[in-house]
């Protein structure tokens, strides 16, 4: 059944693509899926494996990026970094009154609110007994929801950024980081680390490029292949029993995920305003999505990858070493 799975997305992507969709081969597999599960009744498949590929390609990508010049860039804005991964941690805030609000218990309305990855925050929540059905729900609906706005906003919104240079293919040094990348991720996941397949490679692209000074890139149909996997995975998150059985939940959580990206946005501007610093850069590092998506997002629309790169690092960094701690200072202190 995964054979078809692809066939759609492929379909999905070749029709975003041609109504000039942003991120067509992201946001037309994902939209196919959710269409085919939610309104055809047709449970297509995920692609075994076909998510890790993706994340494992792309966060290649992202580091990259992190040539000599822009490490040392990030590192000259370490403080405005560390602010802005704070801040956005300020959307959890908006998420938990408005699950509270929804009847949900304290324990799933702070793990479901959390800016973080979903498998972590899953985890989290079965060793906190929250509903983990709802807090899986209430991260895949985050992730779809600013893979569908975001791109259209800076796209049709914002001011067009200029190409930059595309940097050549290197293909004995790309299978090399390519291949350093899989080893890190399988010793990543074996020690049960957060997010394997995309941190994995990320760093170890990141260290190579930053150590030995190459400058290359991803074969862009490459990129797509990994986008089209991402986007179908996504997509399989939903299916049309579960949106009919949580309505209710469902409609508070897209408000708060509203609310939280108006939010985040405001103090990246805000932020971008005092320390002059790319603004569009700052908002993408800031939105409450995931790092693969986000990054995807800024490599397409020409923004600095490795700012927002970093953003997102760190704020996942915060989540997964204070969320258990705060939590249990809360439930302790209320």
């Amino acid at each position: 059944m995964w054979v078809l799975s692809i066939g759609l997305s492929l379909g999905g992507a070749w029709l975003a693509d041609l109504i000039g969709w942003p991120l067509p081969w992201l946001i037309g597999p994902m939209l196919g899926m959710i269409f085919m599960r939610c309104v055809a009744g047709v449970l297509l498949p995920d692609v075994p494996g076909g998510r890790r590929f993706g994340q494992w390609i792309i966060a290649t990508a992202i580091g990259l990026h992190f040539t000599p010049a822009v490490v040392h860039e990030v590192i000259a804005n370490w403080f405005v970094i560390f602010l802005a991964a704070a801040l956005t941690l300020s959307a959890a805030a908006v998420g938990m009154v408005c699950l509270l609000r929804s009847g949900c218990d304290s324990a799933t309305a702070f793990f479901a609110s959390l800016p973080g990855g979903a498998s972590e925050m899953v985890n989290m929540a079965i060793q906190h007994q929250a509903r983990v059905d709802q807090v899986a729900a209430a991260h895949s609906l985050r992730i779809v929801s600013v893979v569908l706005l975001v791109p259209p906003v800076f796209t049709w919104v914002l001011p067009t950024t200029m190409p930059v240079t595309v940097l050549p293919v290197l293909w004995p040094q790309l299978f090399f980081v390519l291949a350093l990348g899989a080893v890190t991720a399988l010793v990543w996941r074996h020690f049960k680390q957060p997010n394997p397949w995309m941190l994995g490679p990320l760093f170890s692209a990141a260290f190579y490029v930053a150590l030995t000074g190459t400058e290359m890139s991803m074969p862009s149909e490459l990129s797509k292949i990994a986008q089209l996997f991402i986007g179908l995975s996504l997509g399989s998150y939903f299916d049309r029993r579960f949106v009919k059985s949580a309505v209710r939940f469902l409609s508070w959580v897209s408000l708060f995920i509203v609310l939280s990206m108006l939010c985040c946005a405001a103090l990246a501007w805000i932020l971008a305003w005092c320390s002059q610093l790319s603004t569009g850069a700052l908002i993408l590092g800031m939105t409450p999505g995931g790092i693969t998506e986000l990054s995807i997002t800024a490599e397409a629309l020409h923004i600095p990858v490795a700012l927002v790169a970093a953003i997102q690092v760190l704020r996942l960094v915060f989540v997964m070493f204070l969320a258990s701690p705060v939590f249990n200072y809360w439930i302790k202190d209320s």
